[in-house]
């Protein structure tokens, strides 16, 4: 019973949560708001029908732009998904419309330096609240 409790309790926490962060239903309408352009500049003839590779790169350019202004804010919200999903989305998307066929590894190298830096920030706040 006691457990059940703990779940509810919870699960009240995250959705209190959620409801009170607007800067994830903004990036919600932004991303609507890109797949409406992405489709009218492929409806237009701009895109060369490769629309999905742009809608692609769109939505990884939105999840860092999210993770650099959440980091901005001093925010404690995971942000290693969207980071490196960020950088995989938009490399994919590149790959397609640019042909990054030689160069695809230093994805791997981009995410690996983000990890790092994210582990160091997170390190320094936790130092700079245990020394207040």
């Amino acid at each position: 019973m006691q457990s059940q409790m703990d779940n509810q309790s919870m699960w009240n926490k995250k959705m209190h949560y959620h409801e009170k962060d607007t800067l994830s239903r903004i990036f919600t309408g932004l991303l609507v708001i890109w797949l409406g352009i992405t489709f009218y500049m492929n409806n237009m003839g701009w895109l060369d029908g490769a629309w999905w590779a742009y809608f692609v790169m769109g939505i990884g350019v939105l999840f860092l732009i999210e993770t650099l202004v959440r980091i901005s804010q001093n925010r404690q919200y995971p942000m290693y998904g969207k980071l490196i999903g960020g950088i995989v989305l938009i490399a994919v998307g590149a790959n397609n419309i640019y042909g990054i066929n030689d160069w695809w590894p230093l994805i791997f190298v981009a995410a690996g330096l983000a990890i790092i830096f994210m582990n160091t920030r997170q390190h320094d706040d936790q130092q700079q609240q245990l020394g207040e």
